[in-house]
């Protein structure tokens, strides 16, 4: 690289991050204020012009005011006085501290503040704007403080040495890996235009609009550091293939320095040395797989052993599945309960034959498939649990055939292995939710439109693969939101590999034909009730969506930003903190697993495995897509169908380990995988059943413990009569779908019944106070006992209180 060219580039980062900040003047209600007021009510308009109202806590924020030491804010704004005979206040927090509180002004006052802004590095000021909440007129329900309608700002002192030097390091990385990118995949031209085209619209841009530019690009450091640490990743990676002697036994020690170095990572125990070490490690062996080049390749399993353990991963799948189902997780989730009260409603209304349900938010196929179990099992929480985890246990077949179909049948069985023992997939697949079937469908039409891609089916055979490809596909829509990306993922599974061959596409076209023709016959119903109820079909994608911007604090690519490190994150370091769906904090992948996932990455890089890497790399990221574009990352229900390309890519890596070893004696290569077979299975069997059931933050989580044990042993018989159910509890989800045909009466349990019918039976939250237990048993002369303990604990779920029948 020549030394223009960084030169060039830390000049350009120089001019764009020191340019001088502008006085601004903010009018209420015109576009110059789009960016300054936050959580203020919408803007209204009188006589004197347009104002906001605070609610209490809201704030003025000065973007573009970042590279300045100190500023002068004049505020315009009025506040109610004596609202109900008292006096309000109005004030003003700068950095954590109160400025001023004085009495709210009765006509539209100007505040002047001078403000130094000492962060230490990029921050954009912000200014609260809070005092006494008051009702504005008598008709109106809204909470307001005090009204603006004019904000003025302008820099007062230097610049902010150390948040100029900070945006201008980001934008130094920014352009350098612009040009970088531009470089290599068009030429050195091509990148120093990008790098002149890109910087010149970046200083115009901070020069015209300073504000806008720091709400829109403040540094986003994820955004350049990820890309850039996988760059050097690459190259390191290539120049130990360069120069690395002995690849074997190097693939031995970097395989130990990045097991160890995971498992750092995973128990959270010297993270950072560990890190360091999964990078290395992953490293090394990818450079060893490479180097090394075994005289012959590992013989094909035979059709009898593959069989064998297609069966063999199939049954462990519905063993981590099914275990317990009834009891594990402890409680039902109110969402699972709702399905099985749909499932209810299906079952015995022949009237009711939803496509969409709005109450439930997702597409009705699940509850149909539940009505067949609840109509077997009964109201219970395995009933409505099976169905998912029957489906969770079919997605390690499903795996396996596109494991098979691109890479023969030891990936297969490998493939299945990883999805079966998966912590991840089993937690998902023992909840009553639609997400597990959503890759079981879709895995199904990739399978098979692989099959018609890469030209092993043709004629009437691949008419044939298409017809089930669009079968699949079209399925998967009717499952859970993120399936609606589906019909991208398949689109980029053609184009990634059929690329510019026109013979292949035209082999290809009629099973690729058929399959969006059955797709589309089979989702006319759904597509039907999206475009008649639009809004209904979008509720809970706009709820969480972070393309809705109204109560957003920054800008999207700040959320974007935030959004990418913790999706990145979330397969070694910290998964998702959400206790119904994974142990809080925990990666999402195990240490081995994860660490195949990174030398899979690696290895899928390489150009000769450049349509398969592209492939799966496509496919990831439409997985990845609805939790990148949502609130509370990482997810791990949202991004369901990012578990099958990870592991994918987990396989490809452990395959290409076993070939490196094909010269190495039998017994070692069986040690190794009966090995590794066995750390994967005990690190996910007992992440999830020696925590689930033992866990308080499970337990809390799932909130509605209490209510679950009580159905539960209503369901049970534990009352020959009428059941008596705290009033806050009866009225649930929960219970209402487990009690189903039974006698439920509420009471208050402050005002106990004193008098219960022969065979009826009452109950108590298990963490009801010892006097109020001992008051119910004075009351209807029956003494307590504990229906349910928490698992590992002596902690009641509930209590229950059982009258004997009439004799």
């Amino acid at each position: 690289m020549k030394i223009y060219i960084p030169f060039a580039i830390v000049v350009l980062a120089c001019l764009i991050a020191f340019q001088p900040s502008q006085a601004t003047r903010y009018a209420i209600g015109s576009p110059s204020e789009r960016h300054l007021t936050y959580s203020f009510w919408p803007p209204q308009s009188n006589a004197e012009g347009m104002y906001r109202w605070s609610d209490g806590e809201s704030w003025l924020r000065l973007f573009g005011y970042e590279r300045v030491s100190s500023f002068q804010i004049s505020i315009r704004l009025i506040g109610p006085v004596q609202i109900r005979g008292e006096e309000t206040t109005i004030r003003f927090v700068h950095q954590g501290e109160a400025l001023v509180e004085v009495p709210s002004p009765g006509t539209w006052r100007t505040y002047h503040l001078l403000l130094p802004n000492d962060a230490p590095g990029w921050h954009t000021p912000q200014v609260l704007v809070g005092g006494t909440l008051t009702s504005p007129m008598p008709d109106d329900g809204r909470e307001v403080g005090v009204a603006i309608s004019q904000v003025y700002a302008q820099p007062i002192a230097g610049l902010h040495l150390l948040a100029g030097l900070e945006y201008a390091l980001f934008l130094s990385l920014l352009l350098g890996l612009i040009w970088y990118s531009t470089h290599w995949l068009l030429g050195p031209r091509w990148g120093v235009g990008s790098l002149l085209c890109v910087g010149g619209a970046l200083l115009l841009w901070v020069r015209i609009d300073p504000t806008s530019s720091s709400f829109w690009l403040p540094p986003l450091w994820g955004g350049v550091l990820i890309p850039i640490g996988s760059i050097a990743l690459y190259q390191m990676t290539n120049y130990l293939i360069s120069t690395m002697q002995h690849p074997l036994r190097w693939l031995g020690i970097g395989s130990g320095v990045g097991l160890v170095g995971n498992l750092l990572v995973y128990t959270k125990q010297w993270p950072i040395l560990g890190f360091i070490g999964l990078v290395l490690g992953a490293a090394l062996v990818t450079a060893a797989i490479i180097k090394q080049q075994p005289q012959e390749k590992p013989k094909e399993i035979g059709i009898h052993w593959y069989i064998f353990g297609l069966i063999a991963c199939l049954i462990l799948a519905l063993g981590l599945r099914s275990f317990d189902l009834e009891h594990l997780p402890v409680g039902m989730w109110r969402d699972e309960a709702r399905h099985g009260l749909l499932a209810l409603r299906i079952l015995n209304n022949p009237g009711y034959r939803p496509i969409y349900v709005a109450q439930a938010d997702i597409p009705a196929l699940l509850f149909y498939m539940q009505s067949w179990s609840v109509a077997l099992f009964g109201t219970t929480a395995f009933a409505v649990r099976i169905v998912p985890a029957l489906a969770g246990a079919l997605s390690a077949l499903s795996i396996a055939y596109v494991a098979h179909q691109i890479w023969g049948g030891r990936a297969a069985l490998t493939a299945a292995l990883l999805l079966a023992t998966s912590t991840w997939h089993v937690w998902l697949s023992r909840l009553a939710f639609a997400a597990v079937l959503d890759p079981l469908f879709s895995l199904i039409g990739l399978g098979l439109l692989w099959r018609i891609i890469v030209g092993r089916v043709s004629g009437r055979d691949s008419i044939i693969a298409g017809f089930g490809a669009g079968m699949a596909l079209g399925l998967s829509l009717y499952t859970y939101h993120p399936a609606r990306l589906m019909p991208l993922a398949a689109m980029l599974w053609i184009t990634l590999n059929l690329g510019r061959n026109w013979a292949a596409w035209r082999r290809a076209l009629p099973g690729i034909i058929t399959t969006a023709v059955v797709a589309l016959l089979i989702v006319s119903p759904l597509l039907n009730y999206w475009f008649t109820r639009t809004q209904d079909f979008n509720q809970r994608v706009g709820q969480v969506s972070l393309l809705d911007r109204t109560n957003s604090e920054f800008a999207l690519t700040t959320d974007l930003n935030q959004n990418l490190v913790r999706y990145t994150l979330m397969w070694h370091v910290q998964g998702e903190e959400n206790a119904r769906h994974n142990i809080p904090g925990t990666p999402m992948l195990d240490p081995l697993t994860g660490f195949l996932f990174l030398i899979g990455l690696l290895l899928l890089l390489r150009k000769g495995q450049a349509k398969i890497g592209l492939a799966l790399f496509a496919l990831l990221g439409v997985g990845l897509i609805p939790g990148m574009l949502s609130t509370e990352a990482p997810h791990a229900v949202r991004t369901v169908d990012a578990i099958a390309p990870a592991l994918l890519i987990a396989t490809y890596a452990g395959l290409r380990l076993t070939t490196a070893l094909a010269d190495q004696p039998a017994r070692l290569r069986r040690s190794m995988i009966s090995v590794g077979v066995a750390i994967i299975g005990i690190i996910n069997a007992a992440s999830y059943f020696g925590h689930v059931p033992y866990d308080p933050r499970v337990w809390k989580a799932f909130h509605y413990t209490n209510e679950t044990g009580m159905g539960q042993a209503i369901h049970d018989g534990a009352c020959a009569g009428p059941a008596f159910v705290p009033e806050k509890f009866a009225a649930t989800e929960v219970l209402r779908y487990l009690a189903t045909g039974h006698e439920v009466r509420a009471f208050e349990p402050e005002a106990p019944p004193t008098q219960l019918p022969p065979g009826a039976c009452l109950f108590l939250a298990g963490d009801s106070s010892a006097d109020l237990r001992s008051h119910i048993a004075q009351q209807i002369g029956i003494q307590p006992q504990v229906g349910r303990y928490f698992p590992g604990s002596e902690q009641p779920i509930f209590w229950i209180y059982r009258l004997p029948q009439a004799q």
